[in-house]
């Protein structure tokens, strides 16, 4: 009967050993730190964090996109679930993230803007990117330092994520950006 009551004890002490090490390797406090190194004011990380953290479980994939600061492009990465340039133009289009914004990135594309169309083709030797949006680029306010940001942050995610292009063509429903996108 002792024996039987040691065993017993010798399994309880194994079952509770077990579910501590099962703590232990899944973790039981709160991150505090994201990935890029960054603290929310709560201490915890934002949900965008976690949302990524998601995606890249599932096997999310980055795509660059160009975002502004004052007047400068920044590349950013964005994780998606199927990359390419047409999935980074989309991605642009969404704009910065909250805490993005407050860390002064900001965009000159439209709420709003969709893209239609991308395609890519050799002309010559050389690799001509087409990109089409829809009438909502249009409602950017006017000036030359607009249209240059929007074309610098255009082109950029196309050129980061599809290296082998040589021109990017921005189109408006259609019609070549330098026709319709005026200062």
């Amino acid at each position: 009967m002792r024996r039987e009551s040691a065993l017993t004890a010798m399994g309880i002490l194994v079952f509770l050993l077990l579910i501590l090490g099962v703590v232990m390797v899944v973790g039981c406090g709160e991150k505090t730190v994201s990935e890029k190194g960054d603290v929310d004011k709560k201490g915890q990380e934002s949900e965008e964090q976690d949302q990524v953290e998601d995606e890249d479980k599932a096997g999310g994939q980055k795509v660059k996109i160009f975002l502004l600061k004052g007047e400068t492009p920044v590349e950013v990465d964005r994780l998606v679930s199927k990359p390419g340039v047409q999935a980074a133009l989309e991605i642009l289009l969404e704009g910065p993230f909250p805490e993005e914004t407050e860390e002064g990135l900001d965009t000159a594309i439209p709420a709003g803007t969709r893209l239609l169309d991308y395609k890519e083709a050799l002309e010559g030797s050389r690799r001509i990117a087409t990109a089409d949006f829809s009438r909502g680029m249009l409602s950017f306010g006017g000036g030359a330092a607009y249209v240059e940001a929007i074309k610098s942050q255009v082109t950029g995610t196309v050129q980061a994520n599809s290296p082998g292009v040589d021109e990017v063509r921005i189109l408006v429903e259609g019609t070549p950006a330098e026709e319709v996108l005026q200062p």
